[in-house]
């Protein structure tokens, strides 16, 4: 990522601006922002996003906004009716995108019908081991285990959605002219401005009290309550614990080697 913020012919800001910015995210007990210009650091450490213009970048460390960079030359750069607000829109924008991808790429679901004993530890290696072939007994048994299991998930599902969802809300928080709203995730939504306070600002305050406010609004965050999924969680490892059985019932050829005195080998010798 590149350490050029803006522009070629926009110049840097001050320097005063980045210890202002440095000394808010202090203040507020934030994670410290890395110096603006080294080379790298920034981009290694904490991901910065840019609205499509360049008017503006900003830094998001595990959803909080930690540092905000304005162009000096912000006002010349919009046009018509085009707002600060805007940009700053489409930066958080960016930032909740990226945000939401997963660092590591999603491994499929393993191929149970090829191998349903992959990765189950030795103890219920043993316990499958003593499952016979599929017979009219053991097809019995399996439908009784199948339907019970049904039941009891249903009424666990039933249960969980009586349960109020837990629920939470944008908050905004404000420091002189700039508020700023987060999102029911808790990351940074929106900025609006006062336009008489606007007028007056130069980038390093509007960067300066976008993160302040930004700070103020995370302290008052709440984030949902953590539902309680330990029922069906354990009805799911459960359910699919059962589907492995079956698939090795059925795949004897593949799923087993049958040792002398197994269960599976006394059994195929009565018959």
């Amino acid at each position: 990522m590149t350490n050029r913020l803006f522009d070629d012919d926009v110049p840097q800001a001050p320097p005063a601006d980045v210890g202002v910015e440095m000394r808010v995210a202090e203040t507020l007990d934030m994670p410290e922002a890395p110096e603006y210009g080294a080379p790298g650091e920034q981009s290694a450490h904490v991901p910065s996003f840019t609205d499509a213009d360049r008017v503006l970048r900003v830094w998001i460390d595990d959803g909080a906004l930690v540092r905000v960079q304005v162009s000096p030359s912000w006002a010349h750069k919009l046009k018509g009716r085009d707002t600060l607000e805007r940009h700053f829109r489409q930066a958080f924008a960016l930032a909740a995108v990226d945000l939401a991808i997963p660092d590591e790429p999603l491994e499929a679901p393993p191929d149970r019908a090829a191998d349903p004993l992959a990765g189950l530890p030795d103890d219920v290696l043993a316990e499958f081991e003593r499952i016979p072939p599929l017979n009219k007994r053991t097809i019995s048994s399996f439908t009784a285990l199948f339907r019970d299991l049904d039941a009891r998930l249903e009424a666990a599902i039933a249960r969980a959605d009586s349960v109020p969802q837990p629920t939470t809300q944008r908050v905004s928080a404000r420091s002189k002219g700039a508020t700023v709203t987060l999102d029911e995730a808790g990351r940074p939504f929106e900025v609006a401005f006062e336009p008489r306070w606007l007028d007056g600002a130069d980038a390093g305050a509007i960067g300066a009290n976008v993160l302040r406010a930004a700070g103020r609004a995370r302290l008052r965050y709440l984030p949902p309550a953590e539902v309680d999924r330990t029922e069906l969680d354990e009805l799911t490892a459960e359910q699919d614990l059962l589907n492995r059985a079956y698939l090795a019932a059925l795949l004897p050829h593949r799923a087993f080697r049958a040792t002398p005195g197994s269960a599976r080998s006394a059994d195929e010798a009565d018959r």
